[in-house]
């Protein structure tokens, strides 16, 4: 019985990315919130619903966000200029999933104005793209105006870093 319960000790303290050595010391990613994990699942539902198979090429994150109250799948390369970051919970945005998308095909940016979905209560699709979403940088959405020139890897790093940090 005693061995069974060092087992569970055991198992319970690597699952938490602690070391026996030092049970309160982290090492590498963990939790930090107990609806990250149910992010987590809908994260992998939204990869599939979205045919996304190449992980290889990017960092994957999903994650509970307390400022929008709602899961997040953030999409940041690793090679290449595409990055992006979704809702999949559909608590804040009602009737699509993107917060911003930087790069890809396109070479340009769409990031969501969280006051003007705020205002709009999550549902915005009938209103004009420049109503409640711009470049990331206060231009037009890529979805009105095709940037020139397009936007760096660096700058679209720089707005999913920005939005990485309001985000959590």
């Amino acid at each position: 019985m005693h061995i069974v319960k060092i087992l569970v000790t055991v198992t319970l303290l690597s699952v938490g990315g602690a070391s026996l050595a030092n049970p309160l010391a982290v090492e590498g990613p963990t939790l930090a919130n107990p609806l990250d994990a149910k992010c987590e699942k809908l994260g992998e539902e939204w990869e599939q619903d979205n045919s996304w198979t190449y992980h290889e090429y990017f960092k994957v994150q999903a994650f509970y966000s307390p400022k929008l109250d709602a899961c997040i799948h953030a999409i940041e390369p690793l090679i290449s200029n595409r990055f992006e970051i979704h809702e999949t919970s559909s608590t804040f945005l009602k009737d699509h999933d993107l917060l911003m998308r930087c790069g890809g095909n396109r070479d340009y940016s769409f990031s969501v104005k969280i006051d003007a979905v705020i205002q709009n209560s999550g549902v915005v699709s009938n209103l004009p793209h420049r109503v409640w979403a711009d470049d990331g940088f206060g231009g037009l959405p890529d979805t009105d105006e095709k940037a020139d020139p397009p936007f760096s890897m660096a700058k679209c790093q720089n707005l999913f870093d920005r939005w990485m940090k309001q985000l959590r």
